[in-house]
């Protein structure tokens, strides 16, 4: 499954008042996270992903990710096995004139076919272990 989320933040949102949005995913396993900057951003809008109250990206909870004209992606091996199947996107651009939107985008494998990938045999599984960042 694929998904995709714009995020605007409007010009001279503080850190303190950030932008959000809850985004509601199914069950599974969250295998790519990208979170894509337009251009003029300047490096000063900043954006995380939360999960209730903990900020999962990044794992840092005093850091947050920025860019300009970039995207920034990652692979990724995060279970969402329990309710709510949801995340919350942040950003901020304290300082900025513009406003700007920010794209989201999230790749999940279901739960039966995560779990099936990590206990396959062979080449095959260490394949998919590494591809999904497993030991």
């Amino acid at each position: 499954m694929f998904y995709e989320f714009d995020l605007t933040v409007t010009a001279d949102t503080a850190k303190a008042d950030p932008a959000t949005l809850e985004v509601a995913l199914n069950a599974g396993t969250i295998t790519q996270v990208a979170i894509q900057f337009p251009a003029g951003c300047s490096g000063m809008v900043s954006a995380s992903i939360w999960r209730s109250d903990h900020q999962l990206w990044p794992g840092d909870p005093d850091e947050a990710i920025a860019g300009e004209d970039s995207i920034v992606s990652w692979a990724e091996s995060y279970d969402l096995d329990d309710t709510p199947f949801s995340l919350l996107l942040k950003a901020w651009s304290p300082g900025t004139t513009y406003d700007h939107k920010i794209t989201f985008r999230f790749a999940l494998l279901s739960l039966e076919e995560s779990q099936g990938i990590r206990q396959a045999p062979g080449l095959l599984g260490r394949l998919a272990n590494l591809l999904l960042g497993r030991p």
